[in-house]
């Protein structure tokens, strides 16, 4: 008899292991490189920059998690928008995104494709993808991140 329960048992977690992956599968945030092109193409040509640049930002940024925290949670989704760039787009935009919006992938690059457009602008591309890392006063001031261009 116990030998019948521990085999059914077997049986059963056996049946269940497949069902448990995909769901644990389905519970991690997407990932796609793709999923953001039509986003990325749109923000970009808005504001100057290249495809390239902007995707290649969220790759070093977030590795395209839309959920993304970093520096202790001060940075938030795609492109890792901190409250600084958030408030300076709000202003120059007339808007009023929260940071807690910047977790939907099409604000999150609107913001950080605009937030970048206004150092390429300023600066050009090389210089504007260190500083989109660094914050401007930090690059104004020596702090460099050469490894993120």
């Amino acid at each position: 008899m116990k030998k019948e329960i521990g085999f059914i048992l077997f049986v059963v977690a056996l049946l269940l292991i497949p069902w448990i992956f995909k769901r644990l599968a389905h519970a991690q945030p997407k990932k796609d490189s793709t999923a953001y092109d039509k986003l990325i193409r749109q923000y970009a040509a808005e504001n100057g920059i290249t495809f390239a640049t902007v995707k290649g930002v969220i790759a070093q940024e977030s590795s395209f998690d839309p959920v993304a925290l970093g520096d202790g949670g001060r940075s938030v989704g795609l492109m890792q928008i901190q409250q600084g760039a958030l408030t300076d787009f709000n202003r120059a935009n007339e808007t009023n995104i929260l940071m807690s919006d910047l977790f939907r992938p099409e604000i999150n690059i609107r913001v950080g494709s605009w937030y970048l457009g206004q150092f390429v602008k300023k600066y050009g591309e090389d210089v504007a993808i260190e500083m989109y890392n660094t914050g401007e006063a930090g690059y104004k001031n020596g702090r460099r991140n050469e490894a993120h261009v």
